[in-house]
């Protein structure tokens, strides 16, 4: 994982009415642009699951409010705003 240098979210951000739900595509890029789908080995973690759950890169939203989902792969973290 050493020659990986940035992880890319889509979306980078998301507005989800209750009970919805949408999928995070990750990819990791090393420094000659190459890239590779890393979403099945992403690590998540939502700050508050209260208001938004995530399994798997997809995010479902539960209660109204403002949660940040981290993306984590190797040493490498993405944020992704939901509200």
């Amino acid at each position: 994982m050493e020659k990986w240098v940035g992880l890319e979210v889509t979306p980078a951000e998301m507005v989800l009415p209750l009970d919805a739900t949408r999928s995070i595509r990750v990819v990791a890029e090393d420094a000659d642009g190459e890239q590779r789908d890393v979403g099945e080995e992403v690590t998540w973690d939502s700050s508050a699951p209260e208001v938004a759950s995530v399994m798997n890169g997809t995010v479902r939203a539960l209660t109204p409010g403002d949660a940040k989902i981290t993306a984590t792969w190797g040493r490498l973290s993405r944020d992704i705003q939901v509200t």
